[in-house]
């Protein structure tokens, strides 16, 4: 599978995932929420070398593991990819490698990961920016569309609204 497949899939399961979450595209995305109204049980923890566990309903879930130890950027992007996972009914998956192009740099991406990184930026991303990004053709990834539109990448990230509450942490009470 391609990017351009990956985006095409991602991009219509981010819209389902709005509408089954109650999730209105046109305020901030709370991503932690959303985990919790499909149902999924989430948690925060430091992680030497992972952004995050997704363990399917196969394997006694679903939950997700969050790296403690990332940014707020990064945890909310990555919670957003692992909820990606779940609805699009993925099998358990987990990332050993905090560099992803260290691990996937040659270009042989699985497809399920590719398609859960691109929900992740079509879920978190305002409608307002998907339709000003104007990319006539989905080789751009989204999160690249954000930054470009706000003129860097971590302005890119405030603009396309990473930030919240993480999950709680593993030793916070429930």
């Amino acid at each position: 599978m391609n990017w351009d497949v990956a985006h095409r899939v991602a991009s219509m399961a981010a819209v389902q995932a709005h509408r089954d979450l109650g999730v209105d595209r046109l305020q901030y995305v709370d991503v932690y929420a959303a985990l919790r109204r499909a149902g999924v049980i989430g948690m925060a923890r430091p992680m030497a070398r992972l952004f995050g566990v997704y363990v399917s309903p196969q394997d006694n879930g679903p939950a997700v593991l969050l790296n403690e130890n990332l940014d707020i950027i990064a945890q909310r992007h990555t919670a957003a990819h692992e909820l990606g996972h779940h609805r699009l009914g993925h099998r358990s998956a987990y990332d050993q490698e905090l560099d992803r192009a260290t691990r996937w740099g040659d270009g042989t991406w699985p497809d399920e990961e590719k398609i859960a990184e691109a929900f992740a930026a079509w879920f978190l991303m305002p409608p307002a920016v998907r339709a000003s990004s104007a990319r006539p053709d989905r080789r751009t990834p989204p999160s690249v569309a954000c930054a470009r539109l706000s003129g860097g990448p971590l302005a890119g990230n405030l603009l396309c609204g990473h930030s919240a509450s993480p999950l709680p942490a593993a030793h916070a009470n429930p």
